[in-house]
């Protein structure tokens, strides 16, 4: 759902139930139930339907989120093993080949990362004998295998969920063509309580309007300092998920940074500077809606944060 459509729905709400209120100023109005109760069950059936599509896409998310942190995780242990291996034995090429730090694993494309991980897992099984001192047994070779094999089944998992996202875009549009057409039918009606009823026709008319969103950015941080509320420069801001850094910005002059796209999700955000106490938190992201987290540091051990 775009976030043209939510703040539509939001003003279809507010209608809704400033008409549900104030059934004494529209009662009289000439099939105003039947098209208010219209109104209402296609608007439930657009809300339905966007909650479902996006629950399905943020599923699929998660789920590549979690096994590309597990898979990397085991293909991390695995290639410092054999980098240990080819150091202490000299095989400079060796090491050069399977040297990966994380940024390398987790912070790339999911083609780059499968191709990391196949390096990896092959160069294993070509130096298995070699490698048993080094901790790396039949079964860890295996397990690795299986778990870059379960990476590749779910890594263009989002696409086929995508292909059900277009059927639903379908469908929300249909609905919302339906939608306005009950709206104008509405605003028909109330047209007629113009001069009748100009207090509740003004209202009906602010409560119309649609209020949209200001701009592309998803997330927004603000950085100050607890105790005098100070903006505070050079602050940094990280984004990762169990353990995987995902994004890192630093505050500009005014304390604050923006991030224009992340993917949906729980993010651990970890705010340093230099004299302060390091402080982190759980945010919520959605990129259907802005993020706002405020932080501010305090050089003792009294912290306070909030986020919205």
């Amino acid at each position: 759902m775009t976030g043209r459509q939510i703040s539509f729905i939001s003003m279809y709400r507010r209608v809704l139930n400033l008409l549900r209120k104030k059934t004494d100023a529209i009662q009289n109005l000439p099939a105003i139930a039947e098209v208010l109760d219209s109104y209402e069950s296609n608007l439930n059936a657009i809300v339905s339907l966007g909650n479902e599509q996006g629950t399905d896409i943020r599923g699929l998310r998660t789920q590549k989120v979690e096994m590309k942190t597990s898979t990397g995780k085991k293909v991390l242990d695995m290639s410092h093993r054999v980098e240990a291996f080819a150091k202490i034995t000299g095989n400079v090429v060796l090491a050069k080949k399977i040297h990966y730090t994380d940024s390398d694993v987790f912070r790339t494309s999911d083609y780059e990362f499968l191709t990391a991980c196949t390096i990896i897992l092959e160069t294993s099984q070509a130096n298995r004998d070699a490698l048993v001192e080094y901790g790396v047994t039949p079964e860890s070779l295996i397990d690795l295998k299986s778990s870059i094999d379960a990476w590749k089944e779910v890594m263009d998992s989002p696409k086929e969920g995508y292909t059900g996202k277009k059927q639903a875009t379908t469908q929300l549009t249909d609905l919302f063509n339906t939608q306005t057409s009950y709206a104008e039918k509405v605003d028909a009606l109330v047209e007629l309580l113009k001069y009748s009823n100009v207090l509740f026709y003004n209202e009906y008319q602010d409560t119309r309007k649609v209020v949209y969103r200001r701009g592309s950015i998803t997330v927004k941080c603000e950085v100050t300092d607890v105790a005098t509320g100070t903006p505070l420069t050079g602050a940094t801001v990280n984004f990762s998920v169990e353990g995987v850094l995902i994004v890192e910005k630093t505050t500009s002059i005014n304390g604050g940074l923006t991030i224009k796209s992340m993917n949906d999700g729980a993010y651990t955000v970890t705010v340093s500077r230099l004299g302060y106490v390091t402080q982190v938190q759980t945010v919520n992201v959605m990129n259907v809606e802005l993020t706002t987290v405020k932080v501010a540091l305090n050089a003792s051990t009294t912290l306070s944060v909030s986020s919205r």
